[in-house]
């Protein structure tokens, strides 16, 4: 990276996807909705990505939309597609944001970072991700569709309860690589545990 260029979660994310991901990826400066995507791909044998610079229709829990942060830059928007044998429990979603929590923490070790029930994770008193976990089932076939969205360095403008995770002099592309590392390894362990 260049000194004076600006650090791009999107194309970090997008760098190391092309080169670790074992599956389909797809990639976008902008879309509707990343689990929408997911959505419309089922039935699939493969594990999907999908990434998206912007979203244009993104959405949490309970339909509520999600807010594109001021700088696009700063946010990782992202959804995984797992074909799995089973549907997961009501449980995962938390779980998930456990594990989203131990990837942050083993990289920048950031302290007053929680887990809000059931989905959430705040940093202090604000929010700097959410998961949106959802199954589509037809048969005994079944599609695990994790969208997160992660404010890294940026938060949207609007929502008075955002936040971001880090300062934008903070974020490194090597320490960017660690972390996807770390989180695929743990997200993947969590989604063996329950779908075998």
């Amino acid at each position: 990276m260049f000194k004076d260029q600006e650090p791009s979660i999107f194309e970090w994310s997008q760098k190391f996807y092309l080169h670790n991901w074992k599956g389909k990826f797809y990639s976008f400066l902008e879309t509707t909705s990343t689990n929408d995507l997911a959505k419309e791909s089922f039935p699939e044998t493969v594990p999907l990505l999908f990434l998206a610079k912007r979203q244009t229709k993104g959405r949490g829990q309970y339909g509520r939309t999600w807010q594109n942060p001021i700088n696009e830059n700063g946010a990782l928007l992202i959804t995984y597609s797992y074909p799995v044998k089973k549907p997961v429990p009501p449980q995962f979603s938390l779980e998930m944001s456990q594990i989203l929590r131990e990837a942050i923490q083993r990289i920048w070790n950031i302290s007053h970072l929680t887990v809000k029930s059931p989905n959430d994770l705040y940093l202090n008193t604000s929010k700097v991700a959410g998961f949106l976990c959802e199954m589509i089932s037809q048969g005994d076939r079944h599609q695990l569709i994790i969208g997160l969205g992660l404010n890294v360095f940026s938060a949207p403008k609007d929502v008075p309860v955002a936040g971001y995770l880090l300062s934008i002099n903070d974020v490194t592309e090597d320490d960017w690589y660690l972390f996807l590392k770390t989180w695929d390894h743990l997200r993947e362990e969590l989604i063996i545990k329950y779908s075998s």
